[in-house]
């Protein structure tokens, strides 16, 4: 009887999940997740409609992965606009060109409509010439630009580089710094108010420099 009364549960569960998902979007954007611990389901707008706790959750345009996000608690509300992470353990960000940001960081929201991926507090992104740290950043999957919008250094090989905002080009494979820049590469010190770093070619072109000093 137990065993019964069990999957019957599982099953109104189960499609009250099937319900939802259908009416947030989900898929639409073919958002695919793995078994959680906990699942909450509640039909006020203003409380979350669905929650997930410790799994894995991939979000699709089409056939076009756009990210991988393994959190401690993720949420999304019944309008199906956003979804929302909290203390993200591993994630990826997939560009059209196949890049590949692996990141942590303390949370996270998916905007569905915009296609943006904003994720913050204590971030670590890692691409394959480098890494960021900083505390805010948004992914733009329609202009394949990634944004670091407060201050943020840049760890390459044999350089680093901080400014008060950055913005890395995918399609360029390019940095645009901005605000109080400071690049200590090989064996100078580079200050600018804005310049492009080229991650390809490992070179830099100045815009309105401040001044440059070498250590000799």
């Amino acid at each position: 009887m137990r065993q019964a009364k069990q999957l019957l549960i599982k099953i109104i569960i189960g499609l009250l999940f099937i319900y939802l998902g259908w009416l947030g979007g989900w898929w639409d954007e073919l958002i695919k997740a793995t078994p959680t611990k906990a699942i909450q389901i509640n039909p006020d707008a203003n409380v979350p409609g669905l929650v997930l706790q410790d799994t894995k959750v991939t979000g699709w345009d089409e056939l076009q992965k756009n990210w991988e996000i393994e959190a401690a608690r993720i949420w999304q509300f019944s309008s199906g606009a956003e979804v929302h992470f909290q203390k993200i353990k591993n994630g990826i960000i997939y560009s059209l060109r196949g890049e590949r940001v692996r990141f942590q960081a303390d949370w996270g929201r998916w905007e569905r409509l915009g296609k943006k991926l904003h994720i913050g507090g204590q971030i670590t992104a890692f691409v394959e010439k480098g890494q960021f740290l900083t505390n805010s950043a948004v992914m733009y999957y329609e202009k394949e630009e990634m944004l670091f919008q407060k201050k943020v250094q840049f760890i390459g090989e044999k350089v680093s580089i901080k400014a008060d905002t950055m913005r890395l080009n995918f399609a360029k494979d390019k940095l645009l710094l901005k605000g109080t820049v400071d690049m200590l590469k090989d064996d100078y010190h580079i200050k600018a108010e804005a310049f492009d770093y080229d991650l390809n070619k490992k070179d830099y072109q100045l815009l309105r420099p401040e001044g440059v000093t070498l250590y000799l």
